[in-house]
């Protein structure tokens, strides 16, 4: 996955997101690519500007990423 695919990504998943869940899918894209992106060693702020999000939201997608160790997603 590109650093572009992975902005698409996560502005598809922003704006699909309901009213009141904006921030947490952002949270969510963070956790569920978390591996990858430290992988590939992209920054927040690169993947916020591939998905042309406000600029503001590279702090909420750092916390994911960080929150990351902490988490498991389950189907």
């Amino acid at each position: 996955m590109t650093l572009k695919e992975l902005g698409t990504e996560l502005f598809q998943m922003y704006t699909k997101a309901e009213n009141g869940y904006k921030v947490t899918s952002i949270y969510l894209f963070g956790i569920k690519y978390s591996n990858y992106i430290k992988e590939k060693g992209y920054s927040a702020n690169d993947i916020i500007q591939a998905s042309n999000l406000k600029p503001s939201f590279k702090t909420e997608l750092s916390k994911a990423l960080k929150l990351s160790i902490f988490v498991r997603l389950v189907d």
